[in-house]
C-alpha cells in the first residue's frame, strides 16, 4: 500500500454559514444600539467560529489514507477497493467515497488513534480497459458542525484492469487429433509416455470420450479425465481469435468465456492473438496474463473509448 496524494479544503457548510451571518447580525445590532453584552457575545462567537475551523482542519489533516490494488474484474461488474484509514486523533465521523460515484453514499467511520479501519470501497460498473482509478474523496466536520475539512485522493500510480465480459455459448474448439481415449492409454503410455493426472468438472465442448461415467455413477457429478505427457499436455485446447466468427467484442467476450472455462478446469491451453506471441499454460497466474492480453488488444481498425492499446 502507498499514501496518496491529498488536495484539501476548508469551507463553512450550510449550518456555518447560517452561524456567521447570525453573528454579523448581531455585531451589527450591538454597534447600532451601543449594548457591551450583545458585542461582548458577538465576539465570543467569532472566536467560537475561528476555533472551529483550525480544530476541524487539524481533526482532517491527522488522517491519513491507505490506498491498495484494485482486483480485476469483467466489463459490466461493480468493484471494490480496499483502502485503510488511520489517525492521530480521535474523529467520530470521517466520511469517505469514491469521486463521481453518485449512486454509492458516503460511508462514515469512527477512527481511533493509532487504530487502522480496513473499508471496501465500492466501484462502478464500467467498460473493458485498463483504467486509471478514480479519486478518493474525504471529509469531516468535527467537532460541532460548522465547517467541513475536505480532501481529494489523487492516484497516480493505481490502475484497474477490467477484463472482457466473459459471454458466448459457442464451444470450445478442441482438437480431436490430440484425444485420447481411456480404452488408448495404456497404448499412448507406452509410445509417449502419457499419463493420467486428474479428474476435473466438465467443460462444455470435452469430448465424450474423457467423460469419466464410474464417477458419475458413484456422485452424479460430470467429471472430465485429463491426461498429460511429459512433452506437454495431451489435451491442450488452442484459443485461437483469427480463427473466430463475430466483431471484435464478440470475439474478446468468448475467449474470455472459454478462459474462464477452462481455467476452472485446471486445463492447458494456448491464446493466439495476432501479432503477439503465443501464451502456453494453466493455473490463475496464466489466467491474468491471458486476460489482461485480451483487454488490452486492439485490432488496427478497432478503437475503444478507454482502452490502452498493447
Amino acid at each position: 500500500m502507498a499514501v496518496a496524494v491529498q488536495q484539501c479544503s476548508l469551507k463553512p457548510n450550510r449550518i456555518g454559514l447560517s452561524f456567521i451571518f447570525l453573528v454579523i447580525a448581531m455585531l451589527l445590532a450591538a454597534i447600532n444600539y451601543g449594548n457591551n453584552l450583545v458585542f461582548f457575545i458577538s465576539f465570543l462567537l467569532i472566536s467560537l467560529i475561528g476555533n472551529s475551523a483550525w480544530q476541524t482542519r487539524r481533526q482532517l489533516k491527522s488522517c491519513q489514507i491507505l490506498t491498495g490494488d484494485i482486483p480485476a474484474r469483467h466489463a459490466g461488474e461493480p468493484g471494490i477497493w480496499p483502502v485503510v484509514l488511520e489517525s492521530s486523533l480521535n474523529n467520530p465521523a470521517i466520511a469517505i467515497r469514491i469521486e463521481g460515484n453518485g449512486a454509492a453514499p458516503s460511508i462514515i467511520k469512527s477512527v481511533l488513534i493509532g487504530v487502522q479501519v480496513s473499508i471496501s470501497l465500492p466501484l462502478p460498473p464500467t467498460t473493458r480497459g485498463l483504467h486509471t482509478a478514480p479519486d478518493i474523496v474525504f471529509g469531516t466536520n468535527y467537532p460541532i458542525g460548522l465547517w467541513t475539512a475536505q480532501c481529494r485522493i489523487v492516484t497516480t500510480q493505481t490502475r484497474q484492469w477490467v477484463y472482457p465480459r466473459p459471454r458466448g455459448n459457442q464451444p470450445l474448439p478442441r482438437a480431436p487429433q490430440t484425444e485420447i481415449s481411456p480404452q488408448s492409454a495404456a497404448v499412448t503410455t507406452a509410445q509417449d509416455d502419457t499419463h493420467f493426472d486428474h479428474l476435473r468438472p466438465y467443460v462444455p465442448g470435452d469430448p465424450l470420450s474423457r467423460l469419466a461415467f464410474k464417477q458419475w455413477a458413484k456422485t452424479g457429478q460430470l467429471v472430465t479425465q485429463h491426461w498429460i505427457g511429459t512433452q506437454g499436455s495431451a489435451h491442450e485446447t488452442n484459443l485461437d481469435y483469427s480463427n473466430m466468427g463475430g466483431d471484435h467484442e464478440v470475439r474478446l467476450e468468448q475467449l474470455a468465456q472459454w478462459i474462464e472455462w477452462l481455467s476452472q478446469a485446471q486445463d492447458y491451453y494456448v491464446l493466439r492473438l495476432p501479432g503477439q506471441m503465443e501464451r502456453r499454460g494453466r493455473g490463475p497466474r496464466h489466467r491474468q496474463d491471458c486476460l489482461e492480453a485480451i483487454t488490452v488488444f486492439q485490432t488496427p481498425h478497432a478503437h475503444v473509448a478507454g482502452i490502452r492499446p498493447s
